[in-house]
C-alpha cells in the first residue's frame, strides 16, 4: 500500500456507498454476479454487430492484417450512448472512445445506485474509483484519419 492511499489517522471513516459496473453479457454488477453463480460463460464468437470475424481471420505470423482471434468478452449494447443527456455534442460523443461514453454512463449509475443526485454532489469532497485501460480505439481514429478533430484528444 502506498503511504498517500493510507489515511493520516486509524479511525477515518472510508465507505464505499455505490457500485457499477458493465461486464461481458451483463449490463450491471447484479446481473454479473448472478452469472457466475449459475456458472455461465460470458465468452463469445465476436458478433456480427461489431464486426466480421471471418472476413479477417488468418494467421497473423504470415499474413499482414489478420488475426486469429475470434472470441472475447463483449459488453451489451456499446453503441447506445444518450450524448445530450451528459451535455455533449454529437461530434464529440462520435469521436469517443465507447469505453469512455459507457464510463460516463456506468459512474452516473454508481451515484445513483448510492443513492445521490450528481448536482448535489458539485463542490463536494468526493471520490468515484475507475478500473479501466487501453487504447485501441485511438488506433482507430488514426487509421482513419479522424485525429484532426478538435475532440479526438479528449475522446481517446
Amino acid at each position: 500500500i502506498n503511504d498517500k492511499c493510507v489515511s493520516e489517522k486509524e479511525d477515518d471513516p472510508i465507505a464505499v456507498i455505490g457500485l457499477a459496473g458493465l461486464f461481458p453479457q451483463s449490463d450491471n454488477c447484479e446481473e454479473f454476479w448472478n452469472n457466475l453463480e449459475q456458472g455461465r460463460d460470458l465468452i463469445s464468437e465476436i458478433p456480427g454487430s461489431r464486426w466480421d470475424w471471418k472476413e479477417i481471420y488468418g494467421d497473423p505470423d504470415n499474413k499482414n492484417r489478420k488475426t486469429n482471434i475470434k472470441w472475447g468478452g463483449f459488453i451489451n449494447d456499446v453503441e447506445t450512448f444518450d450524448a445530450s443527456f451528459f451535455n455533449i455534442s454529437p461530434k464529440e460523443a462520435q469521436l469517443m472512445d465507447p469505453m469512455q461514453r459507457k464510463l460516463i454512463q456506468v459512474v452516473w449509475q454508481a451515484v445513483e445506485d448510492a443513492g445521490y443526485r450528481m448536482r448535489d454532489l458539485s463542490g463536494q469532497k468526493v471520490g468515484v474509483i475507475v478500473g479501466i485501460g487501453t487504447f485501441d480505439y485511438l488506433q482507430l481514429v488514426l487509421e482513419n484519419d479522424q485525429f484532426t478533430h478538435a475532440y479526438a484528444a479528449t475522446g481517446t
